[in-house]
């Protein structure tokens, strides 16, 4: 389009128009893949470990590299990206090339869940509240919320 100086070109189905694109539909889809990106790593960044996610966007469907195989971890990042709006699918996956399969903040925890509310479930919780934003549905007040 560009190199003909068109600014917009038919869409036909064998004899038949079946629409127009326009260079302004072309930019802005283009430009809706980078900001639904952005969206995606604030949102991943509020949670979990500076720089763990990477997240690419193509045609509005997100993809999450994570480092730790943790389905946890992954469940939430994969609600955080499908909130995003705009995104029509996402899916998360672990990097081949990482370390640890565990959180290192769950590692070498004991199998019963001591500690658990204090230590992830409370400060995972106020991230996603402060994620989510004014007209939140629920009680407004983290503090009055029990833990065990």
């Amino acid at each position: 389009m560009i190199s003909r100086e068109l600014r917009s070109v038919p869409v036909v189905d064998e004899d038949r128009l079946v629409g127009i694109i326009t260079h302004q539909d072309l930019v802005r889809t283009i430009a809706r893949d980078a900001l639904i990106a952005a969206d995606v790593r604030k949102r991943l960044s509020c949670y979990g470990i500076p720089d763990r996610w990477t997240a690419h966007v193509a045609q509005a469907s997100v993809t999450i590299t994570d480092q730790y195989a943790d389905p946890a971890d992954h469940h939430v990042a994969l609600v955080l990206a499908q909130a995003v709006p705009g995104v029509v699918h996402a899916q998360v996956v672990h990097s081949a090339r990482s370390g640890p399969d565990r959180h290192p903040r769950r590692a070498g925890r004991a199998a019963s869940n001591t500690g658990f509310a204090e230590e992830v479930a409370r400060p995972m919780f106020l991230r996603v509240l402060t994620l989510l934003g004014p007209g939140r549905t629920g009680d407004e007040s983290a503090d009055s919320l029990p833990l065990r």
